[in-house]
């Protein structure tokens, strides 16, 4: 396709789509329109097969590959929703795929995109990371450099979290004894005790500011958003309940992509319309 798309080439893609996909629903939502001022429709692309509009992308280039040629596979690097694109659309074809992922990968994501047959490859230096993450979180609390300490913290929550074993050594341990690793010498499995993640959460959680408002709060879109993984959302139930009380427009988001009751989800919906009409 040119830089601009032309009218045949938007005719094209939307053939190439919905030769594969139904079309999503769309919806006035009342409240939503009350809340705008007009009439609002949203599209819900959450209801494609893979969940994501992403999907129409791959399909698209897919196609476009074939037309052109390229036929002998396809390699792409994701940590989602492309990486489960390219693979749905390539197998429509026939078409061998490969997604390269970082070895801290949500496992869940993993297993939705191997369930589309596509050959994963995982990459990363996880122990390292993991460790430097965890010494800048310890150094930034002895400086008293709490802003520091909690971004310090999330990194490393977010590091370890497909990494937790029961039998694992704690981590100031596991940092005191690592040392360099000789040429050709494999990495250092990451492998965090339960009672690190807790007790590193604990410590970013209880240093935050107690408020939720700010137009720009990335502790708090760190940490809601680990608190989610780690099924702590219990933590932030004061904001949670409290739509009016966030003013940052991507923590809104986040939030009400998780949200499960629907009268709060709704709440939260004219929250996040509302912060990003502003």
């Amino acid at each position: 396709m040119s830089g601009f798309v032309t009218q045949a080439e938007f005719e094209q893609a939307q053939r190439v789509v919905y030769q594969n996909l139904n079309p999503t629903l769309q919806h006035v939502w009342p409240v939503l329109v009350n809340e705008m001022g007009c009439e609002l429709w949203l599209k819900h692309e959450n209801h494609t097969p893979l969940g994501a509009f992403k999907m129409r992308g791959g399909l698209v280039y897919m196609h476009s590959r074939v037309q052109s040629g390229h036929t002998n596979g396809v390699i792409t690097a994701s940590t989602g929703n492309h990486g489960q694109s390219i693979p749905y659309a390539a197998a429509r074809h026939d078409i061998a795929s490969v997604v390269v992922v970082p070895t801290n990968n949500a496992q869940d994501k993993n297993a939705a995109m191997r369930a589309l047959g596509t050959e994963l490859i995982e990459v990363g230096h996880d122990f390292d990371a993991a460790r430097h993450a965890w010494n800048a979180h310890a150094h930034a609390i002895k400086a008293n450099q709490v802003g520091m300490a909690i971004e310090g913290g999330a990194l490393f929550l977010d590091f370890a979290s497909s990494s937790i074993d029961e039998n694992a050594e704690k981590m100031h341990i596991q940092v005191e004894n690592s040392r360099p690793r000789e040429a050709g010498e494999a990495a250092h499995a990451l492998r965090i005790h339960p009672d690190d993640i807790d007790n590193v959460f604990q410590w970013c959680c209880s240093n935050m500011p107690e408020e939720s408002s700010g137009a720009d709060r990335p502790d708090l879109r760190a940490m809601v958003s680990l608190a989610h993984r780690f099924e702590k959302l219990d933590t932030f139930s004061e904001m949670l309940n409290n739509p009016d009380s966030v003013e940052d427009p991507m923590l809104a988001a986040i939030v009400q992509s998780f949200i499960q009751d629907q009268h709060l989800k709704g709440l939260w919906d004219i929250r996040l319309a509302t912060l990003t009409m502003l």
